[in-house]
């Protein structure tokens, strides 16, 4: 059953490769062609099963039809197009530093991604624990539960919170789930889809660094290993050090708080949608840079429209709308994003996230940081920090007025995202500033070392390569750190009791009902039978911008009257999970008089309400 799983992944592959070709009529190098159809196939697969699912209950049946599909359209247009040889005819990329690059990435995310979910679902890094938690409720909801049939036309039911609409990008998670239906589990699924996805990446910035450097340089390395100060962070850490228990990496939990994630361990290797965001995002601002024929520019605003993320979407449509080639395209494919912000505003806003005014050195502030607003950047950033201060001096150095002019387009998009959040949290904003503006910065650095030792000759020369050594290097071992301190720091995840609990509500409950429990997190209710609880744990769902006060108040109701029965019969709940360590039901004696016990294990019991009651 396996094999089906590679073979969605292969026809998705094609499918992807001759629609861009039918949409561009040009061929790029084979690796940038490969990142492009595997992008652009799997979102506008995701694209597919989205649409049906408002039809047709999700099923394999789906994903046969969907496969069959792919192979027709192939077949179909390779006859179409096999004339135009050139289309067809393979360009190898010739840089030795980029295949130098691809290899060294390549053996690390391998490394890692092993080591991220070897044990997937018993235990995995605490830094990923509310990733996988949102992508496996969706998910198993999509299989199993209500989402597989969407009753809203734009929005899945959230698992995790009744009543609410699903607020994580959704494209990623359908294809996902696809590969799981046939046969992979979450953990194959998740490395294959985060491997092909760090490929596109690596292939990406190569194209956006030639573009704006003419030469492929360290862009990569640069790019996917920024970790800030984490290297002198662990330089200076006692042994002894309070925090040292506590952290999970040197990036977050350590000194201040930076709102800023490593690319290469966070964005590209745990969260799903944030994996597809960069590649597509960076793939969008070079083909809208290129001078070329209007299908360039249709092809780059499909790919704006596909990125899952909103923050990277807004960010986007700013930055490329200031692009006086493509602007029109831009404008036109921007309407996708524009739409996401008007549903989530004025139609369902109390049911889906919050777009707030909130800057992002709030939470510095509230520590009484002084200069928080610079302070920030200088936490997250790390070295290039001063690349970003000296920027106005550097854009004269390097006296490139469509670089320039690219570089203060980026630079709206971070200031928009700088105040506006998607959610409570800082990880949208984060995504996108790292996705459309911190490229720019690292061309910037790059170029004016490169231009500045072009006018020098001597020991200066040399000094300028050793300073973009060293920064680069410190990057990598401050990744490398932050990797291994992140996978020390593990969470137990979903245990036997869990999987038994969950197998029997998958198994006896219909796909609609509805469980009461106590918000906990990793409930394995939604994360491994796709069916909807009354609430999971409320920061986890703050964070995302949801709105928890009316789930708070029904708790706090609970506690107060220690009634249980009348606030499901208000909610029209019919089971509850009692989680044995943390009481709701069974501190009452007379429980059995309410409910009936469906199931049992060593942690929970599965109760049904009285019909009489």
């Amino acid at each position: 059953m396996e094999l089906l799983g590679f073979l969605l992944i292969f026809t998705t592959i094609l499918f992807g490769f001759f629609l861009s070709l039918q949409i561009r009529n040009l061929s790029c190098q084979v690796c940038i062609q490969f990142s492009i159809s595997w992008l652009l196939g799997s979102m506008m697969s995701a694209l597919i099963l989205w649409i049906s699912t408002f039809f047709l209950p999700f099923s394999r049946d789906c994903l046969f039809i969907l496969i069959s599909f792919q192979a027709f359209f192939s077949i179909f247009s390779y006859f179409t197009i096999r004339k135009k040889k050139h289309l067809l005819r393979p360009i190898f990329e010739t840089s030795p530093l980029l295949y130098l690059q691809l290899v060294f990435i390549l053996l690390f995310s391998l490394y890692y991604l092993n080591r991220i979910y070897e044990d997937f679902p018993n235990s995995f890094p605490k830094s990923a624990s509310e990733v996988f938690n949102f992508e496996m409720s969706f998910i198993s909801s999509f299989r199993f539960g209500p989402n597989s049939l969407r009753k809203n036309f734009l929005y899945y039911s959230d698992p995790m919170h009744n009543s609410h609409y699903f607020t994580l990008p959704s494209l990623p998670l359908i294809y996902l789930a696809s590969l799981m239906e046939l046969g992979l589990t979450y953990s194959e699924s998740s490395i294959i889809v985060c491997f092909l996805n760090i490929i596109s990446t690596v292939m990406a910035l190569s194209y956006f660094s030639v573009t704006f450097l003419k030469t492929v340089d360290l862009t990569s390395l640069c790019f996917l290993f920024n970790s800030g100060w984490a290297l002198f962070r662990y330089l200076s850490d006692s042994p002894n050090s309070s925090l040292n228990n506590s952290k999970y990496d040197y990036i977050h939990s350590f000194w201040r708080n930076a709102p800023w994630y490593n690319p290469i361990i966070t964005f590209l290797s745990t969260s799903k949608h944030s994996s597809f965001s960069i590649p597509l995002a960076l793939f969008t601002l070079t083909l809208s840079h290129i001078s070329a024929s209007y299908r360039t520019y249709i092809l780059s605003g499909i790919l704006l429209a596909l990125n899952p993320s909103l923050s990277v979407s807004i960010g986007q449509a700013i930055s490329v709308f200031c692009y006086s080639n493509s602007a029109l395209f831009s404008f036109i494919f921007s309407i996708f994003p524009i739409l996401k912000i008007y549903f989530n505003i004025f139609v369902f806003n109390e049911k889906t996230f919050s777009i707030l005014y909130k800057p992002l050195w709030r939470e510095y502030q509230m520590q009484g940081i002084f200069y928080s607003q610079v302070l920030i950047w200088f936490d997250s950033f790390g070295p290039l920090f001063f690349v970003f201060i000296l920027s106005p001096i550097l854009l004269l150095i390097i006296k490139d007025s469509i670089f320039t002019q690219k570089f203060l387009a980026s630079f709206s998009a971070f200031l928009v995202l700088c105040f506006v959040r998607i959610g409570n949290d800082y990880f949208e904003n984060s995504l996108g500033i790292c996705s459309i503006f911190f490229p720019f910065l690292v061309i910037l650095f790059l170029k004016s070392l490169n231009i500045v030792s072009t006018r020098i000759q001597g020991q200066v020369k040399g000094i300028l390569t050793a300073v973009k050594v060293i920064v680069i290097l410190c990057y990598i071992t401050g990744s490398i750190i932050s990797l291994f301190a992140s996978l020390e720091n593990v969470k137990n995840g979903w245990s036997k009791n869990d999987l038994g609990v969950a197998e029997f509500v998958k198994e006896n409950l219909e796909r609609n009902d509805v469980v009461f429990c106590q918000p906990i997190s990793l409930n394995p209710i939604p994360a491994l039978s796709g069916r909807t609880i009354f609430s999971s744990k409320f920061p986890e769902l703050w964070k995302r911008g949801a709105n928890v006060t009316q789930e708070m108040q029904v708790m706090n109701k609970i506690k107060e009257t220690n009634d249980v029965v009348s606030v499901m019969k208000k909610l029209n709940y019919r089971y509850v999970l009692e989680i044995i360590r943390l009481p709701l039901v069974l501190q009452n004696s007379t429980y059995t008089d309410f409910f009936d016990v469906l199931y049992e294990n060593d942690e929970y019991k599965l109760l049904f309400i009285k019909n009489n009651n």
